[in-house]
């Protein structure tokens, strides 16, 4: 079997759920031969190769490479490829398209740009061969509009560890991409006083140059918070592990591995009450409004319960398999 992952930044990753996602099915998946289409420049191997800019030409090459290679399923990831995921299944392709988030549940878009992810994501829901979410509340949602065909929750998973936390409940993290849509300027506000201290780690949003300086503005003027940089997939539990609380009071996720990573070295949770953070049901969790987080939870030491949930419920190969028994079924019709 040979499965084509199309849609990532870079492989391996250098940061972002979705690229640790695709690196751990692909590595993962034994007997199954991989490659990978990024969208980010990068060395190129026989396995990885960089998609070109224009979408004809994107789509010219995965329709050559899966031939040459004789690929036996195109798995997309990401909703800017939902539109090569719709062409590709029209033209008798065998495609996954898998549902990391939804951009019409980001409050920061305009209404019309809300409403054309809405009907793309649709358009995906209908036309590929076969559609995982990842989110349980987004799989809930288009399983009800789309009620005439199945649609697949495939959760995200990790890799355990044999890690565990500080027990230094001053000591707080969070780790995951620096944009708006991460509410990161409400979280550095939130430790303007009292006696924790937070790090953040993380790339900036390439978008929009103006909240790197704003976020890097207020880190300099706040002695409670510090930048820490971007860290490479490799360090991310060692890092981890030296906190005892993650933070994360994002307006919208699909499924945060970053949370699954900081529980699985045993950290607390504070999270933002959207439904992709609920969904979780870690047991040692803080669910705050992102609008208004006004609360400071006070642990008590590290917490074993969200390191044994998470091995037990979001284990990478539960995720594994679940791909695996899809790409089987896909490739058998």
């Amino acid at each position: 079997m040979k499965i084509l992952h199309i849609g990532p930044k870079n492989y391996p990753p250098a940061y972002g759920g979705i690229e640790k996602v695709v690196y751990d099915i692909s590595q993962g998946m034994k007997n199954v031969q991989y490659y990978v289409l990024v969208q980010w420049p990068q060395m190129e191997t026989d396995s990885v190769k960089v998609l070109p800019h224009n979408i004809f030409k994107q789509i010219k090459l995965i329709l050559s490479f899966a031939k040459i290679n004789k690929i036996s399923a195109l798995h997309f990831h990401k909703e800017v490829m939902i539109p090569h995921t719709i062409i590709t299944s029209v033209l008798g392709k065998k495609t996954v398209f898998t549902m990391h988030g939804c951009a019409w549940r980001v409050p920061k878009w305009a209404w019309y740009y809300r409403i054309a992810s809405y009907m793309l994501d649709l358009a995906a829901c209908t036309f590929t061969s076969r559609v995982a979410f990842v989110g349980e509340a987004d799989h809930r949602h288009f399983s009800k509009v789309v009620f005439w065909r199945k649609l697949y929750y495939v959760p995200n998973g990790i890799e355990t560890n044999s890690l565990i936390c500080s027990d230094d409940t001053s000591k707080c993290v969070f780790i995951g991409r620096i944009s708006s849509e991460k509410n990161v300027l409400r979280l550095i506000e939130m430790f303007s006083t009292g006696d924790k201290k937070l790090t953040i780690y993380g790339p900036f949003d390439k978008h929009d140059k103006s909240y790197e300086q704003k976020v890097m503005a207020v880190i300099e003027k706040n002695p409670n918070v510090s930048y820490g940089g971007v860290l490479a997939h490799t360090e991310i539990n060692a890092t981890l592990s030296k906190y005892n609380t993650f933070y994360n009071i994002s307006f919208s996720e699909g499924m945060p591995v970053s949370v699954l990573e900081a529980a699985s070295v045993g950290l607390n949770l504070v999270l933002s009450n959207i439904p992709q953070h609920r969904d979780l049901k870690f047991p040692d969790a803080v669910y705050v409004d992102p609008y208004a987080p006004n609360i400071m939870e006070h642990f008590r030491g590290k917490s074993i319960k969200n390191k044994m949930y998470v091995e037990n419920n979001y284990s990478i190969q539960q995720t594994v398999d679940q791909y695996r028994r899809l790409y089987e079924q896909l490739i058998n019709e």
